[in-house]
């Protein structure tokens, strides 16, 4: 039986690990092995500026057995995704949440990535003044990088640089796409695309889901996943 790597998404709030056992729970009652990863800068020590590299190889070394099963949720598919395209024989299947990692055309995404770009360069524009600085990060929805450490902060500008377009096509293997319809964090339309660039996928888009879907529809994440897992 191949083990499921949970390779959570862009947090640091440690209550997010609870926030997974319900559908952890579910998952092991059908027989299924599951470990939850802690990802460096997130839930775990990371002392110096990461690329979206450095996490390939850091899940290359968690991954103890090959076929292994990946469910990666936001920042945590890109992660896994970017692996299956580098190392195929170490996944069996591959089980993607809302990921990122494919740059959103529209305009306001594009001026709001140019932005956050800019005040990443230049530094601390509204240091001085932190309520403003904090409404402003919050009006283009980067808190995130807001309440990051500068470490962090630049890890975060090194990924949000990559794109995984590429390696869509790349990818051969069982593969199981879950979305929220009203996710306004990485829109429904990447799901779409992402089903029509990898080759062995399903697509399941949960009507009333959000951007975490195991959170809030978590028995029917977990019904998806097993019925997935189950499919020879």
């Amino acid at each position: 039986m191949s083990t499921i790597y949970i390779i959570h998404g862009w947090t640091t709030r440690e209550q997010s690990r609870e926030l997974w056992q319900p559908l952890i729970r579910l998952l092991k009652s059908e027989n299924l092995r599951v470990k939850f990863l802690r990802v460096p800068g997130l839930l775990a020590p990371l002392d110096e500026v990461w690329h979206l590299q450095d996490y390939v190889n850091w899940l290359k070394a968690e991954i103890i057995e090959d076929e292994a099963v990946l469910l990666g949720h936001s920042f945590g598919g890109q992660v896994a995704i970017r692996f299956t395209a580098q190392y195929p024989h170490k996944v069996k299947k591959l089980i993607l949440l809302g990921n990122s990692g494919i740059r959103d055309r529209r305009l306001l995404k594009h001026i709001k990535r140019a932005v956050f770009f800019v005040l990443a360069k230049l530094g601390k524009p509204f240091g001085k003044i932190d309520p403003l600085r904090r409404l402003f990060y919050k009006g283009i929805r980067e808190v995130d990088y807001l309440e990051a450490p500068p470490l962090l902060r630049k890890t975060m500008t090194n990924v949000l640089r990559e794109e995984i377009l590429a390696d869509l096509a790349k990818i051969e293997l069982p593969t199981l796409i879950i979305w929220g319809k009203r996710d306004k964090t990485v829109p429904v339309k990447h799901a779409y695309l992402e089903s029509q660039r990898i080759k062995n996928s399903d697509l399941a888009i949960i009507e009333d889901g959000r951007h975490s879907p195991q959170f809030t529809h978590t028995a029917q994440v977990a019904g998806l996943i097993t019925e997935f897992l189950k499919q020879p």
